[in-house]
């Protein structure tokens, strides 16, 4: 960044966030003696994969439940 403006291949997101994430997002900074950008942009880095593989994992449940439904709606037809 040069003179506050992103150089190329960077991105600024600004993010509000309350009172008690900010301090606790301090506090692990401090602890780390990172500074609190590294310490978002870590955290973001490991969050992504696990919601998008926790995304994943709720598509492939409600597509096995509405296949379940669906066999039992078969099975009651059947009869």
């Amino acid at each position: 960044m040069v003179n506050g403006v992103p150089k190329r291949g960077q991105h600024a997101v600004k993010i509000f966030v309350s009172t008690e994430l900010r301090a606790r997002l301090s506090a692990l900074s401090e602890s780390l003696d990172r500074p609190l950008a590294d310490v978002c942009r870590t955290l973001m880095w490991i969050a992504l994969p696990i919601l998008e593989g926790l995304d994943q994992a709720q598509q492939r449940g409600t597509d096995w439940w509405v296949q379940r439904v669906q066999g039992r709606d078969q099975e009651e037809n059947n009869r």
